[in-house]
């Protein structure tokens, strides 16, 4: 997608984004054991400053232990969360709340982002990065929500071109 964006002269790009029929509930069990592996997409990695505090951005998804793991490898002096909500279906959105229970007693959600409105997702992270923000910490983003989130997340990068 940002490469499309970037590179092509696509005009009028539509994505299309199916929900599934059914997603595990919180009493069936966890989804994921972890993470192998961090790694950053190519074109999503700009300066990183030592003279800046690191903030983690998480949009948490139905995978706890996937976000435990992600803080626990990586080195934050803040880290922020979003509960994605509402979710992608009336009867899913306490699905977020519920499957990372233990990791929002530790720390408390920053705010909220719906599942499938990637301009909202755009709105929510441009409230809250601010310019005055990525002067003071090295930004890393974590979506392990949905898809539409991902593409409001690329609106967002696009548009804090302006920031450097």
């Amino acid at each position: 997608m940002l490469y499309l964006i970037n590179f092509t002269t696509i005009k009028n790009l539509r994505l299309l984004y199916t929900i599934p029929g059914r997603y595990s509930s919180p009493q069936e069990g966890w989804l994921s054991s972890g993470i192998k592996k961090i790694n950053f997409p190519p074109m999503c990695w700009n300066e990183w400053s030592p003279l800046k505090q690191n903030l983690l951005i998480i949009i948490l998804g139905f995978e706890e232990i996937r976000a435990w793991s992600l803080i626990d490898c990586f080195s934050a002096d803040l880290i922020w969360l979003f509960l994605t909500d509402p979710g992608s279906k009336n009867e899913w959105n306490d699905h977020c709340k519920e499957f990372n229970k233990n990791l929002l007693e530790k720390i408390p959600p920053t705010g909220k982002i719906p599942a499938i409105d990637p301009i909202a997702t755009n709105e929510i992270l441009s409230k809250h990065i601010t310019k005055e923000i990525s002067k003071k910490y090295n930004i890393f983003i974590c979506p392990l929500g949905t898809k539409p989130q991902i593409i409001g997340l690329i609106l967002f990068l696009q548009s804090i071109k302006i920031f450097h």
